[in-house]
């Protein structure tokens, strides 16, 4: 098990609340859920090429003209025969691959193998190989046969990739169905003929390769659109920017993954002609940077090598815009130098690098052109600061998500750099204190030495993304404590806020935060913060402590929002429709609820504690439960291991008793208590359901949470004594 880099996350986490971090996200960040990886799609490519000159090869051609009894200048056909065998060979030539050819059977693995190394080189030359195919296809004029060919083509590349699957299990569908009709539209001239056919046979235009609908209205379609491929890092992002931390994202990828994130977590794609309140804007092309990019209005999603919903959209409706979108999608060799062209995406990446902490993800810092762009502006920043051999390398604008055990020299060399900027030395070759290590999310795809079959992979890139939004939200909620808590407390009890009672409250907090390894712990504290999970279950521990940040408060603040939109709407509030609208609500939106949230949780811990007579939390005992609502987990001990399953909800007319009914938890709970929020003076006061009603106010949640509270409240709230006799 690596350890887990709790302080390297936390100084992250200080750097994100400050509004200080760019993430940037590479194809690495996709890779166990879309799969696209360099090789694969050399596979494809490979796979595709090889059909195409095999099929316009001598034999079968022929076999196909004289079936269809088309007879053509034998000058012309002769010449796209030797210039499909010039294609045969120059690939073999180019790319010094004779050898491995030698083994049909693994064809296209073995090449894509060596490929996939240099791949920025093989997509130039392959796109001029699709340019010149299809231009001889133009010179024959079999328009009139396109869909048949295409058909035969399709059946021979899969068949070739199917030979590789038998054994290697690296596809899981089949390539998009061949369309040659569509390259030979006017708008499109000889390269860019090439370029389309590159960019569709690897996917572009395939959902099966490349899924998600992001701009669907409806967010249930949208999250089936994406067949299970959303991980909880890009949930993780979107929380983020929804929350206002990182209002700008960079990635090089050209999936539709982060567009679903943010669309899941309740934000619109925001449209030149439209303006919303809780939206997000794709920047794929300069144009849309000058629309877009200025105002910093609403979060943004830069892609600075294109984007596969644009290109799909274009591809589908606009023959002329697709033709000028080609230029956007930077994937060939030649496209990569002519990046330092592109002054939008270049001048913008070089601001950002000189004011903010740019975090790598799944990025392996291999492609060149960008790479010395960090390289270099870091460097210039080196030029101007002094070196101190005080400055330590923490303190480097830029942190880096790598895999356990893998040194990887890009990645060094950029953190390197980025202490330079700061005039720190580097002088050692041990890991930077800014690298964040993870485990491959398969255990084949390991590279530990020491990796064990039976052993739980953990950290995963996921856990560490969980985990890091996890301190983000509890040092905001710090914050949001220290600077509203004494209004809550004067509005409740129309009085000054009593200072001993705030400190109770902070200090509590404060502890909480200590023991589940969010704040370091002062030398000397009898609970380490690591304890939690280095010495309990894992995964079951590291669930419980950040379920209160990624399940209970988003939940409750959601009841909290629709109780005061009860109250604002009156007879016009439809709960049913409203709660179909379920998305992530930030802490940011109304900092007061969020405070009182906080407030909440720590009665429930004081309930807790004198409920069970325990003075030391233990997470198998108190926990939240994930789902849609928020709901604790509550059990006295060892003694008595049964728990009462607590449930914090606001439920309203015909819809309440629908609602009752999905509030019942599957499992063995001693009973099910629900806390409903009463709508007079919401969202502060509650009624206790279980078989009658019992008001518990919210001055009783308040005296819970500063530790005034007795034995016959603890029953009321946990349903023990509620004015009726015990059975």
């Amino acid at each position: 098990m690596s350890e887990f880099p709790f302080k390297a996350l936390a100084r992250l986490a200080d750097r994100i609340v400050a509004g200080k971090v760019v993430f940037f996200v590479g194809a690495g960040f996709s890779l166990d859920s879309e799969g696209n990886d360099a090789f694969r799609l050399i596979a494809r490519l490979l796979a595709r090429f090889d059909a195409l000159t095999c099929f316009f090869d001598e034999k079968p051609f022929d076999d196909f003209l004289s079936n269809k009894g088309i007879h053509r200048n034998p000058d012309v056909k002769n010449n796209m025969k030797k210039n499909i065998s010039g294609l045969q060979k120059s690939i073999k030539d180019i790319f010094r691959i004779s050898q491995i050819l030698k083994d049909e059977n693994n064809y296209p693995y073995n090449v894509a193998k060596v490929l996939k190394y240099d791949y920025y080189k093989f997509n130039d030359w392959v796109c001029f190989a699709f340019s010149i195919i299809l231009n001889e296809i133009e010179l024959l004029e079999l328009h009139v046969f396109l869909n048949e060919i295409s058909e035969r083509i399709s059946c021979v590349e899969n068949d070739i990739l199917l030979r590789v699957c038998i054994n290697k299990s690296i596809f899981d569908h089949e390539i998009d169905p061949l369309d040659l009709s569509k390259y030979f539209k006017p708008e499109l001239d000889f390269h860019d003929k090439g370029k389309a056919l590159f960019l569709d046979t690897m996917g572009f235009a395939d959902e099966n390769t490349m899924a998600g609908n992001p701009k669907d209205e409806n967010l249930e379609e949208v999250k089936k659109t994406y067949k299970n491929r959303l991980r909880p890092r890009h949930h993780m992002l979107a929380r983020f920017a929804k929350e206002g931390f990182t209002p700008i994202l960079l990635t090089t990828n050209y999936d539709l993954l982060l567009e679903g994130g943010y669309r899941l977590s309740g934000m619109d794609f925001v449209d030149s002609d439209c303006e919303k309140a809780q939206g997000f804007s794709v920047v794929a092309s300069p144009n849309d940077f000058f629309r877009y990019g200025h105002g910093y209005e609403t979060p943004l999603i830069i892609k600075i090598h294109g984007c596969a919903r644009v290109y799909r959209d274009y591809r589908k409706d606009d023959a002329d815009k697709w033709k000028k979108y080609l230029e956007s999608m930077v994937f060939t060799y030649r496209e990569i130098q002519n990046w330092r062209q592109d002054s939008w995406s270049r001048d913008y990446l070089r601001t950002l690098l000189r004011t903010r902490t740019i975090v790598f993800c799944g990025y392996s810092g291999m492609d060149p052109v960008l790479h010395d762009t960090f390289r270099t502006v870091y460097e210039e920043m080196a030029k101007r600061s002094i070196l101190n051999d005080e400055i330590e390398e923490k303190n480097a604008p830029a942190f880096f998500f790598d895999l356990v055990d893998t040194y990887n020299f890009y990645g060094m060399e950029i953190l390197r750099s980025a202490s330079k900027a700061i005039g720190c030395l580097k002088r050692d070759m041990d890991p930077h204190q800014n690298l964040l290590s993870f485990y491959a999310s398969r255990l084949e795809d390991c590279t530990s030495k020491n990796k064990n079959v039976n052993e739980y992979l953990f950290p995963r890139i996921d856990h560490l993304f969980r985990w890091l939004s996890h301190v983000v939200l509890r040092k905001r909620q710090q914050e949001i404590l220290k600077s509203n808590l004494d209004t809550i407390e004067s509005y409740l009890f129309d009085r000054p806020a009593n200072v001993d009672h705030l400190n109770e409250i902070k200090n509590y907090f404060d502890k909480i935060l200590s023991y589940e390894g969010v704040l370091e712990i002062p030398s000397g504290r009898e609970i380490h913060a690591s304890d939690w999970w280095k010495f309990s279950k894992l995964p079951e521990s590291f669930e419980y402590v950040i379920g209160w940040t990624e399940w209970f408060h988003p939940c409750l603040l959601r009841e909290f929002q629709l109780a005061q939109q009860a109250i604002t709407d009156g007879d016009q509030f439809k709960e049913q429709e409203e709660r179909s609208k379920d998305a992530y609500c930030p802490l940011q939106a109304d900092l007061a609820r969020s405070s009182w949230g906080v407030v909440v949780e720590i009665a429930v811990r004081r309930i807790w504690a004198e409920w069970s007579k325990s003075d030391k939390e233990s997470l198998s005992w108190l926990h939240p439960l994930d789902g849609s609502k928020p709901i604790i987990h509550l059990a006295k001990g060892v003694t008595d291991p049964v728990p009462v399953c607590l449930s914090l909800t606001f439920r309203l007319g015909e819809y309440a008793r629908l609602l009752r009914l999905q509030d019942q938890r599957k499992g063995v709970f001693k009973r099910q208590i629900i806390w409903e929020i009463v709508l007079k003076g919401g969202p502060w006061n509650w009624s206790i359901r279980e078989k009658n009603r019992v008001i518990l106010s919210a001055k009783e949640i308040w005296n819970c949470a500063v530790g005034v509270l007795d034995h016959n409240l603890v029953n009321r709230c946990l349903g023990e004594n509620d004015g009726r006799s015990k059975k």
